[in-house]
């Protein structure tokens, strides 16, 4: 286990069709997987919320009827990386002991971060610009803004649809 400072960035995000599309701090993946708004992946591949209540199957055991309850963030219980990053609580005042708090090195994101699509409209080259950090998707080199395009990851000729999530940043070459 390795001891984290709380504003490293430990924890790799991926939307929800499991693509990345950036990084985040110990804290805020502590924070986020609280709230409900990231669930973390253990070293088996279980997608797991903070406390484990919407777990339905448990990659290795083979019984879909396993115990939700058993595995959790919260609880510490969940199959871990070597040198997997933690963060510590400060010390009860009751007992003197410190908590290890688990961080999730993959998480997925249940709620879209950064951008809120208004109804009726499509999200603008700028916009896309400052979300990928002027950085083209496909070959990642840096892109001046005058030759930035807008790119379907799933084509329209093929049935995608001009949704925000479907967007990316994409150089003209």
């Amino acid at each position: 286990m390795k001891l984290v400072s709380p504003g490293e960035r430990t924890t790799l995000l991926l939307n929800r069709n499991y693509q990345a599309f950036g990084f985040c701090s110990a804290r805020a993946a502590i924070r986020h997987l609280v709230t409900g708004r990231i669930k973390g992946m253990d070293a088996n591949g279980n997608v797991l919320t903070w406390d484990g209540s919407d777990l339905d199957y448990v990659q290795g055991t083979g019984d879909s009827s396993y115990s939700n309850a058993s595995l959790s963030w919260k609880e510490g219980n969940v199959q871990l990386y070597p040198n997997h990053p933690y963060l510590r609580s400060a010390p009860n005042t009751t007992t003197g002991e410190e908590t290890k708090h688990f961080i999730p090195t993959v998480a997925i994101c249940s709620h879209h971060f950064g951008f809120h699509k208004r109804s009726g409209e499509n999200v603008s080259l700028k916009a896309l610009y400052n979300i990928y950090k002027g950085t083209c998707q496909y070959c990642l080199c840096h892109v001046p803004m005058a030759q930035a395009t807008k790119d379907h990851v799933y084509p329209k000729s093929k049935g995608g649809s001009n949704d925000d999530f479907n967007l990316v940043l994409a150089c003209r070459k």
